[in-house]
């Protein structure tokens, strides 16, 4: 048997509810030891990273999130029995009680920064004409390595654009959220710039969407899409 583990919280706080089902509608218990509640499913073998089983680790997530905020753990995280999961919770107890306090009354809210990466390439391109592609393959073994140096700075130079334009919706954002913590990854896609997360208080979740309205209209080359709240895996 192992445990297959969804969560920290502090011991006191409300367990699971008595009907709830994770992974494979397998019940949902709280291990409690120092201080701390780890919310576990007993399973015979470590379950697959299927997309159903995600759905079902991230609902009991949910389910932690609606009465207080917890450490989400990523999927996957398991134990092998009772003991060996009280051992990591005492050995570990003064970092992840300090983390429940850095969390504690919020949650993560999502912003996907779309973008036009034609758009922003052909702008490199207009700065940077020594990086345009030739029309003609490499002929020689000397012109292969100077064209990829050429799509690496490119790449560069795109990431860059990706990261100027976070800061500027982040820079948007902070005006009506001075104090939310952020998180964000450039990932240079065709429709995507990258993700920005914050830490909110719960009752700020509102406040957030209307700032990324406002931020919409700041940056109108944004495509901004918020999503959350969620359990703060990007702060964890």
């Amino acid at each position: 048997m192992i445990l297959h583990a969804y969560c920290i919280r502090r011991a006191g706080e409300p367990p699971p509810d008595a009907a709830a089902r994770g992974i494979g509608g397998a019940g949902v218990a709280a291990v409690e030891e120092a201080g701390l509640a780890a919310w576990v499913s007993a399973l015979d073998a470590p379950p697959p990273p299927e997309p159903e089983r995600l759905r079902e680790h991230d609902r009991v997530v949910r389910s932690a999130l609606s009465t207080a905020t917890p450490l989400p753990l990523r999927y996957g995280a398991a134990f092998r029995g009772e003991d060996a999961l009280r051992a990591v919770l005492r050995g570990r107890a003064a970092e992840l009680l300090a983390a429940l306090d850095r969390v504690h009354g919020r949650v993560e809210m999502g912003l996907a920064v779309g973008w036009d990466a034609a758009a922003a390439r052909e702008r490199v391109l207009a700065a940077r004409p020594d990086l345009r592609p030739p029309p003609e393959k490499p002929a020689t073994g000397r012109a292969y390595l100077e064209s990829r140096r050429r799509e690496h700075a490119l790449d560069a130079a795109l990431r860059a654009e990706a990261g100027s334009l976070l800061d500027r919706v982040s820079r948007a954002l902070s005006t009506a959220l001075p104090d939310a913590e952020e998180a964000r990854v450039p990932i240079p896609q065709p429709d995507l710039a990258g993700t920005l997360a914050h830490l909110v208080l719960r009752e700020q979740a509102s406040a957030y969407r209307a700032a990324a309205h406002a931020a919409t209209g700041a940056v109108p080359e944004a495509d901004l899409r918020v999503s959350g709240p969620w359990a703060p895996y990007s702060f964890v």
